[in-house]
């Protein structure tokens, strides 16, 4: 029977999977555009206004030139004003949490050997068990 994932395991795969698929592979600073193009983990490169991350909102060309993939491509950092911008975070707050979920369910379909063996081996097994009536609706 295979395992659910619960508390902290959850966030531990939710982690894993950020850090593999939104994790900052590189970012740098177009002054004609004024904006970050940032190139995620996954491959996706986006251009973001500088107006649109408001803790770079003020920041001077050098400073933005500065800036940096920090905490393992977690966040875009700024030493000298000290900021660390969270990427997921940003991500959300820009397109909303839909980007993330359609990720996520995108990897979901992909196929692999391990989800072809599992499949297989559950099917022999009668696959997915019936699901069971609460006592209130096999009364009424």
């Amino acid at each position: 029977m295979g395992k659910t994932l619960t508390g902290n395991r959850n966030e531990q795969a939710r982690a894993a999977y950020e850090e593999a698929m939104l994790s900052l592979r590189s970012l740098s600073y177009d002054a004609r555009a004024d904006a970050l193009r940032l190139t995620l983990s996954s491959g996706v490169r986006l251009s973001i206004p500088r107006s649109q991350i408001p803790p770079l909102a003020k920041a001077s060309s050098e400073q933005l030139t500065a800036a940096y993939a920090g905490n393992g491509g977690a966040t875009i950092s700024q030493d000298e004003l000290d900021i660390d911008v969270f990427i997921p975070g940003l991500l959300d707050r820009l397109f909303g949490r839909t980007i993330r979920g359609d990720l996520g369910r995108r990897a979901g379909k992909v196929s692999s050997l391990a989800k072809a063996r599992a499949a297989r081996k559950n099917g022999r097994k009668g696959g997915r068990p019936k699901k069971r009536r609460s006592l209130r609706q096999s009364v009424s």
